[in-house]
């Protein structure tokens, strides 16, 4: 994990799973990014396995903490 006063950043883990679904399915996120259309939770499952699974020497891939900014929730 990365932590600082305002932010951290942490591998992804399966509870993100309903958070990735819930930006993946939105279309303007999706717009010029290519995912599925519609986006099942079978899609954010594939994505955030994915994301776990990267190869972290050459990509990672970080969660953003929502708990670690100052108000709980993302702006």
């Amino acid at each position: 994990m990365i932590r600082t006063q305002r932010l951290a950043l942490r591998p992804f883990t399966l509870a993100d799973v309903d958070a990735v679904l819930g930006y993946e399915s939105d279309a303007a996120y999706g717009k010029f990014l290519g995912v599925p259309r519609p986006y099942r939770r079978r899609d954010a499952e594939r994505s955030v396995a994915s994301r776990m699974l990267c190869d972290w020497s050459r990509s990672a891939m970080w969660a953003v903490d929502p708990r670690a900014t100052p108000s709980g929730t993302w702006a």
